[in-house]
């Protein structure tokens, strides 16, 4: 075996190990984009069935700041405590659930199997069209994966057009 055949096997190899590391949504907050993105494409499908349970989450980083990734850490961490959102609740066995603000719960959401829109691998999509949320609402989608025991992250999309923006990255803490 040539030295880039075992270089190239060896980088994918640490690759997964660090993804199966991932053991707090806190080690994430104010990762790079690229970085998530990577942590990303090795995670699994999140299995909504198994999660049918208030989750606590927050958003990680987001993606208009890849350029100021210095800011990342300490803007993410200021964002995790005055942001409204706080998690998800999974209800109807993983089929669907409701966003957990500040104020109460809002902004409910169907899970489907479904191709990532940013790697075209599969992931759980919640999308929030077709529920009586507010218009600027029903275009989101959100994807999540596991890549970690306790622990799910994915994008969140603004599907308004035929090109699809990623705005931010966000994520779950599994109990």
């Amino acid at each position: 075996m040539n030295a880039s055949a075992a270089g190239s096997g060896e980088k994918k190899s640490r690759a997964k190990s660090t993804v199966a590391q991932v053991a707090s949504l806190d080690s994430l907050l104010g990762a790079h984009p690229s970085a998530l993105r990577d942590i990303y494409r090795e995670g699994v499908p999140a299995d909504p069935s198994t999660m049918a349970r208030q989750l606590d989450g927050r958003v990680i980083a987001l993606e208009s700041m890849a350029g100021m990734h210095m800011l990342g850490r300490p803007l993410m961490s200021l964002a995790a405590r005055i942001m409204p959102w706080r998690g998800k609740v999974f209800e109807s066995g993983g089929t669907a659930g409701i966003n957990r603000l500040v104020s109460g719960k809002s902004f409910r959401f169907h899970c489907e199997g479904a191709p990532s829109m940013l790697d075209g691998l599969p992931t759980l999509r919640l999308a929030y069209d077709g529920l009586n949320n507010p218009l600027f609402v029903e275009r989101i989608v959100d994807e999540i994966r596991m890549v970690g025991p306790k622990v799910g992250i994915g994008p969140v999309f603004l599907d308004a057009t035929a090109t699809p923006r990623l705005l931010l990255w966000w994520g779950l803490e599994c109990p």
